[in-house]
């Protein structure tokens, strides 16, 4: 029994040394092999590591494990607390595939060495923070480009925890950026004609994440920023888009973001063939910011809001897009707003607010109002393009309140079956469009300090219960100023009189005449005020103000 086992155990050990001796050989083949493969120039991808032990510059041996500098086709990975400085030009070459960061790790341009360019053909996600600060020198100029050809991979994402940071230089001439994320896929033969496939690379900017890009340049970049908070209530996050300029296939998304600023930034397009999205789109974004942008080119729309509540938008310009502004939400402040050369003006749908300051100009379709309350001061429609199916003011439903605007009512198209404004209990119903006017009065001769201008509806309709408010009238009586006048528009306290409306079954009330009276200083305490001079006036297209601040008298009154 005990020769047999070792007969055995004898044969099983020189079995092993064989096979022990045949794989040596073969990994020794294997590594000749390898070792020609490199020699005729031929790599494999590595997952390359940075140090984990501070980082240091890209193209520093020592800044990665194992020493090896990345090339095209490896994967990176900057490690936890590592700040690893990028600080080579790769114009015209690949500087990996796919590149990773960790929580707390860093990934920054050299700064005051001219042209800095990253080129990366994957997938980017990044935990941690990447810094492109370009403000300090005019030399500078960074770019962070994506060139994977497969969509998918073409993304930069940045998780919670993480943050993206851009920062171009200020005062650069003719307005140019010395910072940009760029998309540029290898372009593919296609017929005639037709377009390119798809640029776009997607940025992405998850709940509790920095999203703060400043006088950059994006070209073929659809940006994705959402949830995130700007009140400064949570730390690590912050959404600031101000000052770039949004080029190619670019646009900008933003959903629930709280108290995020879009000021001063350009969207342009002069491509023929259309985006699919619009150049800003925002999504249930409470108390945004939006102001001073400008979008020109072939967009579908200018501005979209869906779902959104409570924001104000001032100061914006909306050019040659198929549709200037749509919006479905909530309360809304909108000021100084143009929309020029737009195929339709501007939607508002289920929605609440007060616009003001607002021109349409070279639409076939200007305002859409449908299923919204809206009050809107100095709009102006003009230089109509002729369609048959145009208009100025569509109604389908909802009440309109117009101030100070030279819209007539043969403006105002009701659909056939137009819903009147329904009856609700213990609430009068609505005008479904109302025109109002501001008055401004001068008094001239012999004025003495005190005098107020008090205005009534001549022969309402329905005598008025003693000391009820005139429902045609706001803010009477006025004072008279020292310069004669009564407050302009700018006080907030003009004197605003109604002139036509479409009643709440839309049939057309014509413009009432309105008693002004001239109401003397008080004389003694529970004496009544003298009415020094009364006149009628009636409201007339005259009475637009297209400066509603000039000074310069809707009525003028002279006293002996």
């Amino acid at each position: 029994m005990n020769k047999s086992l070792s007969r055995f155990t004898i044969a099983m050990v020189a079995t092993l040394a064989r096979a022990w001796d045949v794989q040596r050989q073969y990994t020794h083949a294997l590594a000749s092999v390898a070792t020609i493969v490199c020699a005729a120039g031929i790599g494999f991808a590595d997952e390359i590591y940075s140090n984990a032990s501070g980082g240091g510059d890209w193209t520093d041996p020592a800044t990665w494990r194992g020493g090896k500098v990345p090339v095209a086709d490896d994967d990176v990975v900057i490690a936890r607390d590592d700040t690893v400085t990028f600080n080579r030009n790769d114009e015209a070459q690949i500087t990996c595939k796919q590149l990773s960061l960790d929580p707390r790790a860093v990934l920054q341009f050299k700064v005051a060495a001219g042209p800095i360019v990253l080129c990366a053909n994957g997938l980017v996600e990044s935990y941690g923070y990447i810094r492109m600060d370009a403000s300090k020198s005019a030399k500078d100029q960074h770019e962070f480009r994506l060139v994977a050809e497969d969509p998918e991979q073409r993304m930069l994402k940045i998780a919670k925890g993480g943050g993206f940071v851009v920062s171009g230089r200020l005062g650069l001439p003719q307005g140019k950026r010395n910072a940009a994320i760029v998309s540029r896929p290898p372009k593919k033969e296609v017929p005639a004609g037709m377009p390119q496939p798809d640029p776009t690379a997607i940025l992405e900017a998850a709940t509790g994440s920095t999203f703060d890009i400043q006088r950059a340049e994006l070209i073929n970049i659809y940006a994705q920023p959402t949830g995130i908070d700007n009140t400064g209530a949570k730390p690590g996050e912050r959404i600031n888009v101000i000052k770039n300029r949004f080029g190619g296939m670019s646009r900008l998304m933003i959903t629930s973001c709280d108290s995020a600023v879009v000021a001063d930034n350009q969207f342009e397009r002069d491509d023929p063939f259309p985006v699919p999205q619009p150049a800003l789109y925002l999504i249930g974004c409470q108390l945004i910011e939006v102001r001073g942008n400008t979008i020109r080119g072939n967009y579908p729309s200018g501005i979209t809001c869906y779902g959104q509540p409570e924001c104000i938008m001032t100061n914006n310009v909306i050019e040659k897009c198929a549709q200037g502004l749509y919006w479905y939400g909530s309360g809304f402040m909108v000021k100084q707003l143009l929309i020029k050369d737009c195929t339709h003006g501007m939607t508002l749908t289920s929605a609440a607010g007060t616009l003001e300051d607002i021109t349409i100009a070279g639409s076939q379709s200007a305002y859409y109002h449908g299923g919204a309350t809206i009050q809107m001061t100095n709009l102006v429609i003009r230089d109509m393009v002729p369609n048959p199916n145009g208009y100025k003011i569509y109604m389908a439903t909802g009440p309109l309140t117009l101030i100070n605007s030279p819209i007539t009512p043969q403006d105002i198209t009701f659909p056939p079956g137009w819903a009147p404004t329904p009856t609700v209990a213990g609430k009068p119903r609505l005008p479904a469009v109302q025109m109002l006017n501001f008055v401004v009065a001068q008094v001239s001769g012999q004025v003495p300090l005190g005098l107020v201008v008090e205005m009534k509806t001549a022969q309402p309709a329905t005598p008025l219960p003693a000391g009820a408010q005139d429902p045609n009238i706001r803010n009477s009586p006025a004072p008279v100023l020292k310069n004669g006048f009564t407050p302009l528009p700018q006080s907030l306290e003009p004197l605003i009189v109604r002139s036509w409306q479409y009643d709440a079954d839309a049939k057309l009330q014509l413009t009432p005449a309105y008693q002004l009276n001239i109401v003397g200083p008080v004389q003694a305490a529970g004496t009544e005020r003298k009415i020094l001079k009364s006149v009628t006036v009636t409201p007339e297209v005259g009475w637009y103000r297209a400066n509603p601040n000039e000074k310069k008298p809707t009525i003028e009154v002279s006293l002996p």
